[in-house]
């Protein structure tokens, strides 16, 4: 006995089977920490890239916070940026994901300790925590794993760019007062202004941030923007009404131009495809019954005139109708842009193509070095369509539909001067093809927008008709109502087939108008993840 006593004792072979036992433990002890920590680590990604998710989210309405939020000019932009985070990080990260338990998060905008008056919501903080029971390291008593997730969301003063037109209706209707005593087109001023503050923020620039304005109503006044070289010099209304006999000028409405013997011109093509007309209302035409009297001429022999002329009210004047706020072109200053939205004055009728088209000239980079704005030289505006450090967005707003009255003269002229160029296949012989035919067209400058890059919003302020199609009172001017089923195709993302949910927005008060404009500057802020 005593002899294989000593011989286990002399023996190697248990030692062996010894040191192999523990290397096994090690080794699964290493492996089961490796597991442990890969699923803590993907805990970490999943957390962080909720939390990407929540404080974009947030950033987007920080500017706009809820009414519970508000008390008088205090808010606690802090709250209201934790609720939202909140709520979007549960839709990322639902209860029990990886077996997470314990999860956190936190979402601080304003440091009240640096800056009481909370004037900087450019930077968002967030962290998230949370808890992971292991799985092979519970055995060594390490009951949970502590995991930890940061992120930071900047509403970018220096990211990606933009390049924002707002083509806003300034009819007559735009006149007409609401249930709650405001006018739309004061209205639209208001919240035009508050998009402005949403994306400049407190500051009047925004490197990269360019904003033009086009003021349209039945034609659209290109008054300071435009280089002699785009006009007609062989129009007979292109000297005329230049001088003090007349005791007034050209205002700077121009017809819409024919690119072909049938074609209105929905392009962006420059100048220099086709010079523009000076938009003049002849003098008191009355072969047309019920044409509206514009009587500027006051006797034919001497040629004497009813002075002044204005541009706007009820004349007389050979720039009736013509808009009074001219096109703002693009500018980097906020407060410029804000000047040129508060000269918008309401008078005319709708035609919508003649916004669109302008809007587009606005932005494209065929009319670059065709503006007269040493502005958008220095910066070679517009950009190419192609550009990677910027955006381009169109805002479009109206509160009627395509109308065409025979008795009225507008960037298309008379009616009939309207059938006699527009497309056979159009079939344009009254009033309401007329309407039908725009109709197309507004929709086909819609289409030639988005395919070339442009991003197109657009607000009806109005009510929707009570069924389609469109009745004759649906179209009249104060009628209340707003083609919404043309303006939701019309909208989109750039490069989309329109009609995409979120771009396309209805009206009837101010509260609602405000909530559309503030969806639309969430949706249009540059926002980027900056750790």
């Amino acid at each position: 006995m005593f002899y294989n006593l000593r011989r286990m004792i002399r023996g190697e072979n248990g030692n062996v089977l010894v040191l192999i036992g523990v290397s096994l433990f090690l080794i699964v002890m290493v492996i089961g920490a490796a597991v442990d920590m890969t699923r803590a680590q993907t805990l970490r990604m999943r957390l962080s890239s909720a939390l990407d998710a929540a404080g974009l989210a947030a950033a987007a309405v920080a500017n706009t916070p809820g009414a519970a939020y508000v008390n008088g000019s205090n808010i606690d932009y802090n709250g209201w940026v934790q609720e939202e985070a909140q709520r979007y990080f549960t839709v990322e990260f639902p209860s029990g994901t990886l077996g997470a338990t314990h999860v956190n998060i936190s979402a601080i905008i304003c440091n009240t300790g640096t800056d009481p008056t909370c004037s900087n919501l450019n930077t968002i903080t967030l962290q998230a925590t949370a808890m992971q029971k292991p799985i092979f390291m519970s055995i060594f008593g390490i009951s949970n794993l502590s995991v930890v997730a940061n992120s930071q969301v900047t509403r970018s003063s220096n990211g990606q760019g933009l390049e924002l037109v707002l083509a806003m209706d300034n009819t007559g209707s735009m006149s007409d007062t609401l249930s709650d005593g405001t006018t739309k087109i004061t209205d639209l001023q208001n919240v035009a202004v508050q998009l402005l503050d949403t994306i400049y923020g407190s500051g009047d620039t925004v490197s990269g941030v360019y904003v033009g304005v086009v003021p349209f109503s039945q034609e659209v006044n290109i008054n300071g923007a435009y280089l002699s070289n785009w006009m007609d010099i062989s129009d007979p209304n292109f000297g005329q009404f230049d001088n003090a006999d007349t005791g007034g000028s050209w205002q700077g409405c121009v017809f819409a131009r024919q690119l072909s013997f049938d074609t209105f011109d929905i392009t962006d093509a420059p100048p220099s495809a086709g010079a523009f007309d000076r938009y003049i209302w002849p003098s008191g035409i009355t072969a047309v019954p019920g044409y509206i009297i514009n009587q500027w001429i006051n006797t034919p022999s001497p040629l004497t005139y009813n002075t002044p002329f204005s541009n706007v009210g009820n004349g007389p004047s050979p720039n009736y109708e013509c808009p009074q706020q001219a096109i703002q072109t693009m500018s980097a200053s906020k407060t410029t842009v804000k000047n040129a939205i508060a000269g918008m004055y309401p008078s005319g009728d709708t035609l919508l193509p003649i916004g669109l088209a302008w809007a587009w000239r606005l932005l494209s980079p065929n009319w670059r070095g065709w503006w007269n704005s040493a502005e958008m030289s220095l910066h070679n505006l517009p950009l190419d369509y192609t550009a990677q450090d910027s955006v381009k967005v169109v805002v479009f707003l109206t509160d009627g539909t395509n109308h065409f009255q025979s008795v009225n003269y507008n960037a298309y002229k008379l009616l009939s001067n309207f059938e006699a160029i527009a497309p056979i296949a159009a079939n344009v012989v009254d009033e309401p093809s007329a309407e039908a035919y725009l109709d197309t067209v507004t929709l086909q400058a819609c289409d030639n927008l988005r395919a070339a890059g442009i991003t197109i919003y657009t607000v009806g302020f109005g009510n929707p008709p009570s069924a389609y199609p469109l009745t004759a009172a649906d179209r009249l001017p104060n009628s209340g109502v707003v083609d919404t089923q043309l303006l939701a195709q019309c909208a989109g993302p750039a490069g989309s087939a329109g009609g995409i949910t979120g771009y396309s927005f209805v009206a009837s008060t101010y509260t609602s108008l405000t909530v559309s404009f503030n969806a639309i500057a969430n949706s249009i802020e540059r926002l980027r993840i900056s750790q």
